[in-house]
């Protein structure tokens, strides 16, 4: 899956941080209710399609990490590990 970080960072991202960014990503997404939802949690104008843009890649990349490690792995690291 694609990972990206803004300019400002110059080091290459270790591991666990590049899976404890999917994992509060993905947990944004599993935390709300669709789209709009989703919007208003993080300040974005429901009628942005820019917004809807970003919501599609953050579902897009929940499933892949969803896909990427089981179930319970999954659940373990969305809920149950302390962010970074």
């Amino acid at each position: 899956m694609y990972f990206s970080q803004g300019s400002a960072h110059t080091q290459e991202p270790t591991t666990a941080e590049v899976l404890d960014c999917l994992a509060s990503d993905a947990s944004s997404f599993e935390n709300t209710d669709g789209f709009e939802s989703w919007a208003n949690e993080f300040g974005y104008d429901t009628d942005s399609r820019k917004a809807e843009r970003i919501y599609k890649v953050v579902e897009e990349q929940a499933d892949k990490l969803a896909r990427l490690i089981s179930p319970d792995d999954y659940e373990t690291l969305l809920w149950d590990t302390e962010r970074l």
